[in-house]
């Protein structure tokens, strides 16, 4: 029995240290990526978010989010909208 809760445990801490934050910056009309940065700590970019909705407060061009992925490849496949101007070069 100690031993399935350990597994459990193992498994949980893999989950936890392979998800990633992941804020976007995406200019609609031009469509494209204006910032893209990667985050381990998810308070960290909201901070990040919420400062740069303040500063850009009245762009509503500019769309400001934060994604949680294990990957980066795994956000392309899951925003690809996001990052379609990567997939033309």
């Amino acid at each position: 029995m100690d031993e399935c809760v350990s597994a459990g445990r193992r498994a949980k801490e893999a989950v936890t240290v392979s998800h990633y934050h992941y804020l976007i910056v995406y200019d609609r009309p031009q469509g494209e990526l204006v910032q893209f940065e990667r985050f381990t700590d998810g308070q960290e970019a909201l901070s990040h978010r919420f400062a740069l909705e303040r500063a850009f407060r009245d762009n509503p061009d500019l769309e400001i989010v934060v994604l949680g992925a294990d990957s980066a490849g795994t956000l392309t496949r899951t925003h690809g909208r996001y990052f379609h101007e990567f997939a033309r070069t």
